[in-house]
């Protein structure tokens, strides 16, 4: 047998590199692959070789939905939206990177930072170490490989039937611990890429409520717009309840404040914009795009003659005669004004016939936030 016979071909080669994810083993065995080069050619391990030049030429891909996408689908993914709807949803469209070039969150050798699960049904804080990628477009080979393509002993998503399925799939075999992960990248997926006849979200939408009247601050009875917001940020797998929001808007101003509001949602990632010229219409349709909208309305006084400073809540749905909200100060009295508990706002049905009007008392005009990755 000669040298000859056991050299790696040019294929094997490759394919042997494939396999390298930066384990303690590997990268031990890189650097004595690096001393024996050095021992055998100096000139081979210099900055200007001409090997180090070819590595560093090709450009990385955009960092932006479509050239996400498009990495997704040339790597082989079948549904190369689901990869950039992940994207969006992980690192608020690449504003947030786990790892260096890392915007899907993965795991493994590399940046060490504090991050957020859901253990048990309660979210928790750990610190944990994410993969530093030399491109995003590696990051994007890497995620299809071992999740959208078979890898070992995993079947991969692509054999889903459909998109919202390969989502589901996702969750189901354990990417993320956000309970409603799959429902955010559906929800981004019909925002971006809407197929005609797909089933529209989920509705009323899985918000979970927050009562502003046991907020740590001490004022939660004025802060009702805070803990709406805070509702929009959990939503979207931003902060862990309204007091941790709390102590980001207060940063930027105060609890009544849309500018304050806006400036802390911005800050967490999500695109956020508040609106003065609200109809049913618009409502509907966040909420048929797969996202929750808060809402300014007058609760005090009758319905014939609604009055006060304003309240905020958060609409998670509808039907034709209702409006379903997650009310952080309880169940309002439509017809008479006030409130008729202040401990139980989930998913209060609140008729259109007795809202609207506190929502738009000029029978038009209604304020709304809208907030999405």
């Amino acid at each position: 047998m000669t040298i000859k016979d056991v050299q790696f071909t040019d294929q094997r080669w490759l394919e042997f590199w494939d396999n390298y994810e930066g384990l303690e083993h590997q990268m031990r065995a890189v650097v004595k692959l690096g001393w024996q080069i050095k021992q055998a050619d100096p000139c081979l391990l210099a900055e200007n070789a001409d090997w180090v030049e070819e590595w560093r030429s090709p450009a990385d891909i955009e960092n932006t939905w479509a050239g996400i996408e498009g990495a997704a689908k040339k790597h082989g993914a079948k549904y190369p939206e689901l990869v950039a709807a992940q994207w969006a949803l992980e690192s608020g469209r690449g504003k947030h990177m786990s790892g260096r070039k890392n915007p899907f969150g993965l795991k493994g050798p590399g940046t060490s930072k504090q991050t957020q699960e859901v253990v048990n049904g309660k979210t928790i804080t750990i610190q944990d170490s994410f993969i530093d990628f030399p491109s995003f477009d590696a990051a994007v080979k890497y995620l299809v490989k071992r999740w959208y393509l078979d890898w070992k002993q995993h079947k991969g998503v692509n054999h889903a039937s459909n998109r919202n399925e390969a989502a589901k799939d996702l969750q189901r075999q354990g990417y993320a611990t956000l309970p409603v992960y799959a429902d955010r990248l559906i929800a981004l997926m019909n925002q971006e890429r809407p197929v005609q006849g797909e089933a529209l979200p989920r509705n009323p939408l899985n918000v979970r409520w927050q009562s502003q009247n046991d907020n740590k601050s001490g004022t939660g009875y004025r802060e009702c717009f805070s803990s709406s917001c805070a509702m929009l940020a959990m939503f979207w797998g931003k902060v862990v309840g309204d007091d941790a929001y709390n102590a980001i808007r207060a940063k930027f101003g105060d609890t009544t404040s849309a500018q304050a509001q806006l400036a802390a949602l911005r800050s967490l990632g999500l695109r956020a914009d508040f609106h003065t010229d609200g109809n049913p219409r618009l409502l509907e349709q966040e909420i048929d795009a797969g996202r929750p909208v808060a809402v300014g309305w007058l609760h005090k006084g009758p319905v014939s003659s609604p009055s006060g400073s304003g309240h905020w809540s958060v609409i998670i749905g509808y039907t034709d005669i209702a409006w379903i909200h997650n009310d952080p100060n309880g169940e309002a009295s439509l017809v008479g004004g006030g409130y008729l508990n202040t401990s139980k706002g989930a998913g209060i049905a609140y008729s259109r016939k007795n809202w609207n009007p506190r929502w738009m008392p000029g029978g038009s005009g209604g304020w709304y936030l809208t907030c999405k990755p």
